[in-house]
């Protein structure tokens, strides 16, 4: 059995015996148990193909040799998860339990594209470019393509997302999360720079400049509990605190950019910005798109095909203008 083959096991049995839990009445355990089952057979399997044996042996020459690397890795990790979860943690004890669960309905639901998208390609850009360390000109060109290429993705999913917010909730989670779809309406003007902004960390790291990455999440982190604690303890309301979020996640995306042109590659982020001129005119197209769409319709799926239609429009206008459709062919094309 190979290992797709392994992964495709483990998950069926797991999810069989939360299926059997959830039967005999274990409620959330059995999604715990799933994930537990599921991660000690994947040990015990890749332990039977390896044939590996482990031995206790403390060598700190090894690790002072990545310190002063991994080390800002690993705060940047800690500080980071610690900033993306507040949000949750405040909502529940402040403004309710109640409350959470619509936000955070709505907030894993932006989640999806970002994750499913700019996340299959995030991975595998530290271990390609890592191999132009000395050559920041290269890792620059790099770079510059890949924010083009999820300006150009994001600049169609995020308005979909804005004026389908309801009828995406109602939809995919039913009637009972309504409450969700204005606040999915303002989480999804951070998509965009989010999209964007995801490939940064790999970016840092492949300068092998994890004292800016670090130093970078710490401003950010900042920036987040101001924006958390503005939308809780002022607006005591999930939709404020959902535009107060996706405010901090644009400027996530600005401050990035700043540091990572300015001091990761030391160009200068105004010949940089002028580079997106197309992306940037693109955007004011869809902005445009947002503004004068028409009212909503009664038809739940009938309203969300219509503005599917009416943003794709606007879409492919913009990439007939500014020529973009050869950037997005790219993906396609062999070479």
């Amino acid at each position: 059995m190979n290992g797709g083959a392994a992964s495709v096991a483990v998950y069926l049995i797991g999810s069989i015996v939360a299926i059997v839990m959830a039967l005999q009445g274990y409620k959330y355990y059995a999604l715990i148990a799933q994930t537990i089952l599921a991660a000690i057979l994947g040990f015990l399997w890749d332990q039977f193909l390896t044939r590996s044996r482990f031995r206790v042996k403390v060598e700190l020459s090894s690790i002072r040799k990545v310190f002063s690397y991994s080390g800002y890795q690993f705060a940047f990790n800690l500080v980071n998860y610690l900033s993306r979860n507040l949000d949750n943690l405040l909502t529940g004890k402040f403004i309710g339990k109640v409350e959470l669960g619509y936000y955070n309905k709505a907030y894993s639901l932006m989640l999806y594209p970002v994750t499913n998208l700019a996340g299959v390609v995030t991975p595998v850009l530290h271990p390609v470019l890592s191999d132009y360390q000395d050559n920041k000109n290269v890792i620059y060109h790099k770079y510059v393509l890949v924010v083009r290429l999820f300006a150009c993705i994001g600049l169609l999913i995020a308005p979909i997302c804005y004026l389908g917010a309801n009828e995406i909730i109602l939809i995919v989670f039913g009637n009972q999360w309504s409450t969700s779809g204005m606040c999915f309406r303002f989480l999804a003007l951070a998509i965009l720079p989010q999209m964007i902004n995801s490939g940064a960390g790999a970016i840092f790291q492949s300068l092998g400049n994890t004292r800016l990455l670090f130093f970078n999440c710490c401003i950010n982190t900042a920036i987040t509990v101001i924006a958390i604690c503005i939308g809780i303890f002022i607006g005591k309301d999930i939709v404020f605190l959902s535009i107060c979020v996706a405010i901090a996640y644009i400027c996530h995306f600005l401050t990035a950019f700043y540091m990572l042109i300015k001091f990761g590659f030391g160009y200068r982020c105004r010949d940089t910005v002028m580079g997106f001129k197309n992306e940037l005119f693109m955007l004011a197209i869809m902005l445009i798109c947002l503004i004068t769409f028409p009212l909503n319709f009664n038809n739940t799926m009938m309203s969300l095909i219509i503005k599917v239609v009416w943003t794709t429009c606007f879409y492919c206008a913009g990439l007939i203008v500014t020529k973009n459709y050869t950037l997005l062919a790219s993906l396609f094309t062999k070479k």
